[in-house]
């Protein structure tokens, strides 16, 4: 059960292209916590069970590990913004229901009295 979780976290940070995002970091973090962010996942795929995942990790780590590297990231990357925060946003967006208007409310867009 454990191999198979593991397995599958391994495909999800695969298919990350984004170096923030495969060490859930923010590009304004300091270099301590990318250092931590890194060390922590790599707990998780070492290079002995998951050589691809830490392969993977490493170059992400290595794309920001430094606040240097990570602001020329930021400022040269061309690469299109990571789509799981746009879709999610959109679909917060699309799911939300606005609740009818009532007389109440059209009375006060209006500014009128509600009596």
């Amino acid at each position: 059960m454990a191999a198979d979780t593991n397995e599958s976290a391994a495909k999800q940070l695969l298919s990350l292209s984004d170096p923030f995002e495969i060490l859930g970091v923010r590009p304004e973090d300091n270099d301590e916590s990318v250092r931590a962010a890194f060390l922590t996942r790599v707990r998780c795929f070492t290079p002995e069970r998951e050589p691809l995942a830490y392969q993977h990790l490493r170059a992400a780590y290595d794309a920001v590990r430094s606040a240097g590297q990570r602001r020329e990231l930021r400022l040269c990357d061309r690469r299109p913004p990571a789509v799981a925060p746009l879709l999610k946003t959109l679909t917060d967006a699309l799911t939300q229901q606005p609740k009818p208007l009532e007389r109440d409310d059209l009375c006060l867009l209006f500014a009128k009295d509600p009596h």
